[in-house]
């Protein structure tokens, strides 16, 4: 790494780390955590999907999925699809309990 873009990373991170901080003082709760968790009130939401999408495969001897002729493993790619549907079914929960559409929640991840 040649001394300009090794002052230039320094100079990013920096000001990265700085602005970090300075966000972090400025939005910061200035009350007492609680040192337990708080859980909801509301009733349990369950659910269940099935993947039809004809690009996934399984392939069981290697416990991994291919997809679009990407492979990865079982397990990665299980987090990955569920977070997807149980982000949907937030959303749509939350919408139905507060009798209101929420615009925008979850459009940067395309939900």
């Amino acid at each position: 790494m040649n001394r300009r873009t090794f002052l230039i990373a320094g100079g990013g991170t920096a000001v990265a780390l700085g602005g970090g901080t300075a966000v972090a003082s400025a939005t910061r709760a200035d009350v007492l955590a609680n040192s337990e968790l708080t859980r909801g009130k509301g009733e349990a939401e369950t659910v269940e999907k099935t993947i039809t999408r004809e690009s996934v495969e399984y392939l069981e001897s290697t416990t991994q999925v291919r997809e679009d002729g990407h492979t990865e493993s079982f397990s990665r790619w299980a987090r990955r699809e569920s977070a997807t549907i149980g982000a949907r079914e937030v959303i749509l929960v939350v919408e139905n309990r507060l009798n209101n559409s929420i615009e925008g929640l979850g459009q940067e991840y395309g939900l």
